[in-house]
């Protein structure tokens, strides 16, 4: 295939409670999901607009899914740093690394979901309010 893409194409966030995580990702970047079961795993897919590029995913709990603060690292985009990291804190996770300018590809944060994952964010350089 000679047709250039993007190598990420689905992500997994592995939790411990759904409905939890549900709460928390459907709250801080207003996610809405829907349920399925796959290979004996709970899943809640994020929605998907497969007209769009980019990766979309799930919050999937079960058998080899751990939520960890180590390995690989997933960026979330978002549209202002600092404000998604204060609904983070507001809906019960924590701040790792506040608002950072990364020149010129915009602004990185990270954050601990309430599963215990660390989960990255990126804004554009044309959106972040600073």
């Amino acid at each position: 295939m000679n047709i250039p893409i993007n190598a990420v194409t689905w992500v997994e966030i592995p939790v411990l409670d759904l409905g939890r995580a549900e709460a928390f990702y459907g709250a801080v970047f207003g996610w809405t999901f829907e349920h399925t079961t796959m290979h004996g795993l709970k899943m809640a897919m994020i929605s998907m607009y497969p007209e769009q590029y980019g990766a979309s995913g799930a919050l999937v709990c079960g058998t080899g899914y751990v939520p960890a603060q180590y390995g690989v690292r997933i960026y979330l985009y978002c549209d202002d740093v600092a404000n998604a990291l204060e609904r983070v804190v507001y809906y019960g996770g924590g701040v790792v690394l506040s608002t950072t300018p990364i020149e010129p590809w915009g602004f990185v944060g990270e954050f601990l979901d309430c599963e215990g994952n660390l989960i990255a964010l990126h804004c554009p350089p044309q959106t972040e309010r600073a």
